[in-house]
C-alpha cells in the first residue's frame, strides 16, 4: 500500500507503506553517462588458453587504472568471453574469472589495445584512465596472486567439442569499481586447455566522492 509524502513545498512524493520513494525513469539505464562520452568497451583479438587451475600473475586480459590518487574511478557495468577456439576429445565446460587490485601498483606500459567509445564518440586518443595489458604483461606480484581471484557470473558448458562460438556475458552493472593505481583482470578458468578465449571489458568512467 503506498502513502503520500510532502515535499518541503507541500508537493506530493509518491512512497511505499515503509518510505521507499515511487519513481518511474523513462531514460534506459546507461543511457546519459554514454550519451556524454564516458563509456567505453576494449577487447582482445587473439584467443588465449583457458587455465585448469586458479592462475597467479597470468591473465587473459587486463586494465590499469592510471589516474592519480583522487582521480577518476572505472566502474566496470559488463565483461565477457568469446570462445573461439574449441578443440580436444572432451566437452569442456568454463567460467570467467575475475582479479580486482587492492592497492596502487606501478603503473604498466599500456599495450595499446584499441578503446572505443560505446557511443562512438571516439577522441583521438580517447580520454580514459585506462591502460591495457595482454598476455605478455603479467601481474604484479601484489595484485597477482590466487586468492585475488574470484568466480564472475555462470560458467557454462559445450555441446561440441570441435567447433567454436560459445560465449559467455556477464553483467556487472557497477559492482566492480577499479580505484586509481589498481588492476582489473579476467582469464577463463574450465576442464581442458584447448578452450580459448577472446576477452571483452565494458566500462565506464566518473569521479566519486570516495571516503
Amino acid at each position: 500500500m503506498a502513502t503520500t509524502l510532502v515535499d518541503k513545498n507541500g508537493n506530493p512524493i509518491g512512497a511505499d507503506k515503509i518510505g521507499n520513494l515511487l519513481a518511474a525513469s523513462s531514460a534506459a539505464p546507461y543511457q546519459n553517462v554514454v550519451g556524454r562520452g564516458a563509456a567505453y568497451y576494449s577487447n582482445t583479438t587473439t584467443a588465449v588458453a583457458s587455465v585448469i587451475a586458479i592462475p597467479t600473475t597470468a591473465h587473459g586480459f587486463a586494465i590499469q587504472n592510471v589516474d592519480p590518487d583522487g582521480g577518476r574511478v572505472v566502474i566496470i557495468d559488463a565483461v565477457a568471453a568469446l570462445i573461439t577456439v574449441n578443440s580436444g576429445a572432451a566437452l569442456a565446460h568454463l567460467g570467467i574469472i575475475a582479479n580486482l587490485g587492492q592497492a596502487r601498483v606501478a603503473n604498466v606500459t599500456d599495450a595499446a589495445v584499441a578503446i572505443k567509445s560505446l557511443s562512438g564518440q571516439q577522441q583521438s586518443p580517447v580520454n580514459t584512465a585506462v591502460r591495457t595489458l595482454l598476455t605478455g604483461t603479467a601481474l604484479d606480484a601484489v595484485t597477482g596472486v590466487a586468492a585475488n581471484w574470484f568466480p564472475l557470473g555462470v560458467g557454462i558448458n559445450t555441446t561440441v567439442n570441435a567447433l567454436p562460438g560459445t560465449q559467455i556475458s556477464v553483467p556487472v552493472n557497477g559492482m566492480i569499481q577499479v580505484l586509481p593505481g589498481r588492476m582489473f583482470a579476467l582469464h577463463t578458468l574450465g576442464s581442458v586447455i584447448t578452450s580459448s578465449a577472446q576477452f571483452y571489458i565494458f566500462w565506464h568512467e566518473e569521479r566519486l566522492p570516495l571516503l
